[in-house]
């Protein structure tokens, strides 16, 4: 069947479809040959009449068009966030920094377990110690190799960050609280330096010369 308004009933009508974002353009038959039914394809041949189905059919395309743009728009800001990168060269050298000492630390921590693993967490006063010296080790292991080839670099700094933090509050907040500012600031000197420089990579990027700045290209050629 085909449903016929004047336009002051239609346009009473089409108003209380508030879930539709589109603007209404209804089909005036005038214009028309002919206005096939969605369903039964018969015409209307009245031609002062509007098809109403024939509208909510554009506008659920038309949603779907907006639905699917929305996503794009979801896509493309999560890629923009993980792998946008500053156009330069010099975080290639702070990548490599940063990257191989997390590595070969993390390395370490399953070679040296009494010394830089296991027995080195049960002296600062972890609870399980073996679980968290393993933990921390896989992380810095995988995010610091990520960071050497510039893979997903501002996700790989974030564990790395989190792994500073807690060392700072866990081994670095003693010494000030029982030696002073000065035996604090000479131990702290190397962390210090690792966090901003993770800080850096976490805000800039990889750099030119890096993963995300080739995955980065192609997405936006």
């Amino acid at each position: 069947m085909c449903w016929h308004f004047d336009p002051i009933d239609f346009l009473k009508i089409t108003g209380k479809f508030k879930g539709f974002e589109v603007q209404y353009k209804p089909f005036n038959i005038g214009l028309m040959d002919r206005c096939h039914q969605v369903f039964n394809d018969k015409p209307c041949l009245n031609k002062s009449s509007y098809c109403l189905l024939s509208l909510i059919r554009i506008d659920k395309i038309e949603n779907e068009k907006i639905k699917t743009l929305a996503a794009m728009k979801t896509e493309n800001w999560l890629s923009t966030l993980i792998f946008k990168t500053e156009n330069n060269n010099s975080a290639f050298l702070i990548r490599l920094t940063v990257g191989l000492i997390f590595l070969t630390e993390g390395i370490q921590k399953y070679l040296f377990p009494e010394l830089l693993g296991t027995g080195r967490f049960l002296t600062i006063g972890f609870s399980h110690p073996a679980f968290w010296a393993y933990f921390t080790g896989t992380f810095e292991i995988i995010c610091g190799f990520l960071i050497v080839i510039g893979l997903i670099t501002r996700v790989a700094s974030i564990p790395l960050i989190i792994i500073m933090i807690t060392a700072f509050i866990s081994t670095k907040i003693p010494i000030l609280v029982h030696k002073g500012v000065w035996p604090w600031a000479h131990e702290y000197r190397t962390d210090f330096a690792m966090t901003l420089l993770l800080v850096y990579l976490l805000i800039y990027g990889a750099g030119r010369w890096s993963v995300d700045s080739k995955i980065e290209g192609a997405s936006n050629s």
